[in-house]
């Protein structure tokens, strides 16, 4: 502190000196703020957030998850001394209505808020604040499929605001953008002063098993950790970005898998209620006693989520409260907020969770953070699955060791020499950057192309495959090149059933200048008109996930 202020960095306040620069010329620059776990990309926020203010204009801050609107917003109306607007998918109708005609009027100049916030009616907008950038969240998953991110960098060129970009992790396609010069890089490479990156320690599980050191989820290593950092009277949080208690069920002796009734997906074992529960279209049966195709008592229980990793830390540390944050125990309305301020006040010693608790969060008194699975995004038939893995685990890393006292991170994983991993534990960004890039320019994927996914969908399997197979012959085969087109499929999705609904899929890569667009557009157009009723198709251009 200096004189009342938090003293700034040098990186901070260059960062603050150019963002205000752009604010002043009302030029619409786009700025990608690069800044390690911890190293005070808030208080960049907020110092050009105020200098909007001061210029009279508004300001938009959006955050991935809701459940990190109440520390933005605590943070910026105690500093700032005004009273800041939210907008997300939990308020109801009424609070909603009433946020949006505070924000039309003029009563509200600082609005956060979760992708939808995009679309708040904030006249005069000076600066936008997309926080952690990387996060697939801000891509909308139903009609219209926006991505908030996208949306803001053309608001912000539409009404020359400045836009900030912010993650200790960026997209590659961010990263790739500011590299060629499109957006302004601002980086801040240290923790601000007295806080220092956590010590990271790699398990290999595979090795971990040979030795039989442990529970079946929690290495020795990761336990003797946690029973000193509450010895201490320090909190820990575990990550595992699976929940349930169990993947699914086995019969040892023939081996079925009891699946979803309306998904080609096996069920996830609840053991609170005994149930077996489908997470994409929360189809609930009883859990059998016998297996139902050889009718033998030979039913085991395979992987773990985080019930099961709940249920065995409420056994080795039964004096110590355990904090689950999952789907399952965020359902209700304003459960978010009401189990992080629990942790926040130290009412429980360990949190544990799925993605929802790896990135923004700030508690000064965890010293102690577990990855209990690297590898759950890693093995994701998805081309982006290594670069969501660096980002989980570098995230989620990043939640240790942020107070006085310094911090640990113990990552478990069954592929230890992963270069996602290795350089996750590492906390290398630029080696990872460009190590991913090189792959991504080899097989022609983002950023060196656009993709557009179209799923076919019907409930006759016949249906989806006939209309993918149509479709591909209508784009045409041996020209596609000249067009800077590139086809993959059709093929089934690596979800093939999913509510009831066959998918099929078709991969279009884009490489030329944007004419190969109307040419998509013109065939989807005619492929419309002659499809067959009981067929879907969905067009997700840019897509998260392709699965």
């Amino acid at each position: 502190w200096q004189g009342g202020k938090v003293a700034l960095t040098i990186e901070q306040a260059r960062a603050v000196e150019e963002t205000s620069a752009s604010l002043e010329k009302v030029d619409g620059q786009v700025f990608l703020l690069k800044g390690i776990t911890g190293s005070g990309k808030t208080e960049v926020y907020l110092r050009c957030a105020q200098k909007a203010l001061d210029q009279g204009r508004n300001v938009l801050i959006l955050v991935p998850e809701i459940s990190l609107t109440p520390q933005m917003i605590k943070f910026f109306s105690q500093r700032l001394g005004i009273e800041l607007g939210v907008f997300h998918s939990q308020l109801s109708p009424c609070e909603r209505y009433d946020q949006w005609v505070d924000i039309l009027n003029g009563k509200i100049k600082i609005v956060v808020g979760t992708r939808s916030a995009i679309f708040s009616p904030l006249n005069n907008l000076g600066l936008i604040v997309v926080d952690e950038e990387h996060d697939p969240s801000y891509k909308e998953s139903v009609m219209p499929r926006y991505h908030a991110r996208e949306a803001a960098v053309r608001l912000a060129k539409i009404l020359s605001a400045t836009l900030v970009l912010g993650s200790a992790t960026p997209a590659l396609e961010s990263m790739y953008k500011a590299r060629k010069g499109e957006y302004r890089l601002l980086s801040l490479s240290t923790r601000v002063p007295g806080r220092k990156l956590p010590q990271v320690s790699l398990i290999d599980l595979k090795q971990e098993k040979k030795e039989r050191g442990g529970s079946d989820l929690l290495s020795s290593a990761l336990l003797t950790e946690m029973s000193d950092c509450l010895g201490r009277g320090e909190q820990g949080i575990l990550f595992l970005n699976r929940r349930g208690f169990a993947n699914f069920l086995i019969c040892s002796r023939c081996g079925h898998v009891p699946k979803c009734r309306n998904c080609d997906i096996s069920l996830t074992f609840h053991k609170k209620d005994r149930l077996l529960v489908c997470h994409h279209c929360y189809w609930k049966e009883g859990a059998p006693d016998l297996c139902p195709a050889c009718r033998n008592i030979s039913l085991i229980l395979m992987g773990g989520g985080t019930q099961r990793v709940e249920e065995t830390l409420r056994k080795i540390f039964p004096h110590h409260r355990v904090i689950r944050m999952d789907a399952d125990t965020t359902r209700p309305k304003l459960a978010h907020f009401r189990l992080l301020e629990e942790f926040r006040q130290e009412r429980g010693a360990i949190l544990l969770g799925t993605q929802m608790i790896t990135k923004g969060l700030h508690f000064p008194n965890v010293t102690l953070v577990g990855v209990v699975s690297a590898d759950t995004a890693l093995n994701l038939p998805d081309f982006r699955a290594a670069e969501r893995t660096f980002q989980l685990l570098t995230q989620v890393s990043g939640r240790s060791g942020r107070g006085e006292k310094e911090g640990k991170v113990i990552v478990q994983s069954y592929n230890p020499t992963n270069y996602a991993v290795q350089l996750a534990v590492a906390q290398d960004y630029d080696s990872f950057y460009e190590e991913e890039v090189g792959k991504r320019d080899d097989l022609g994927y983002p950023p060196f192309s656009q993709i557009i996914n179209l799923i076919f969908l019907s409930k006759d399997r016949q249906v989806a495959e006939e209309g993918s197979t149509t479709l591909k012959k209508m784009l045409g085969g041996s020209r596609l090149a000249e067009k800077g087109l590139e086809i993959l499929g059709p093929a089934p999705c690596p979800l093939p059933r999913v509510k009831n609904f066959y998918r099929w899929h078709i991969i279009i890569k884009m490489k030329g200048d944007g004419q190969e667009k109307n040419f998509i557009r013109e065939v989807l157009s005619s492929f419309y008109r002659r499809k067959k009723e009981e067929l879907r198709l969905v067009v997700d251009v840019d897509p998260v996930w392709i699965m």
